[in-house]
């Protein structure tokens, strides 16, 4: 379950710069717990390029990022990983959503299949990542400029009225595939059996080296 930071799991603040700032939206911190307590694992895929433009750095993402775990596990919730692109939307980088190589990455460092994965977001790009990578997107509603907000919907499997609503969808979803037997269910779930996480070495980071770019560019990037 890859899952976008601001509209998705966090408040909207533009270029938020201070761990004050990271606010959970409602059910965020139980529509993580009940995803991962059915077997999931939770990453957070986030598009910051605020560090490019200038207006905070890593050490002030990282202490944001250390906000948001924080908070999460308070209500009894973790994210397994923080994956994230500092780079500005002109460097036109692989990591830089809908580009694929966040998660690429934390596929390949938590062995995960990125096709059995579900996406969730709040923009067009989330959904068209999910595209990308052959996963599922599901769109939690925002309020998008009407042109986005139109593809992103035509984009998207499912639109959830907030992160709680897109839990149940999934949870639903995966119930169904279930009772079809055992030989679909089997393979569903991006699973880590082994309950290791990344968070503090390794899961609050920004890729390095190449990756593939998908073809989905997003006219509306403005993050």
């Amino acid at each position: 379950m890859f899952l976008d930071r601001d509209g998705t799991l966090c408040v909207d603040v533009p270029y938020a710069r201070r761990p004050e700032e990271i606010v959970l939206l409602p059910g965020s911190a139980e529509a993580v717990r009940c995803l991962r307590g059915s077997g999931f694992v939770a990453i957070l895929v986030t598009n910051q390029s605020g560090i490019a433009r200038g207006y905070f750095t890593e050490e002030d993402l990282h202490r944001m990022n250390a906000k948001l775990q924080n908070d999460l596990q308070a209500a009894g919730a973790f994210l397994d990983g923080i994956y994230w692109c500092p780079h500005h939307p002109d460097a036109r980088c692989p990591c830089r959503k809908p580009r694929t190589l966040l998660v690429e990455t934390a596929a390949h460092e938590l062995c995960l299949d990125p096709a059995r994965s579900y996406v969730i977001g709040d923009r067009l790009m989330d959904m068209q990542l999910a595209r990308a990578v052959g996963g599922t997107g599901i769109l939690v509603q925002s309020l998008l400029p009407e042109e986005e907000r139109h593809a992103a919907e035509e984009t998207a499997s499912y639109v959830a009225n907030g992160i709680m609503d897109a839990a149940d969808w999934i949870l639903a979803r995966e119930a169904g595939r279930e009772d079809s037997g055992p030989g679909e269910a089997a393979g569903v779930r991006n699973l880590v059996q082994s309950g290791e996480s990344t968070w503090g070495e390794g899961g609050d980071r920004t890729p390095s080296g190449g990756g593939r770019p998908s073809s989905a560019e997003d006219p509306f990037d403005e993050l």
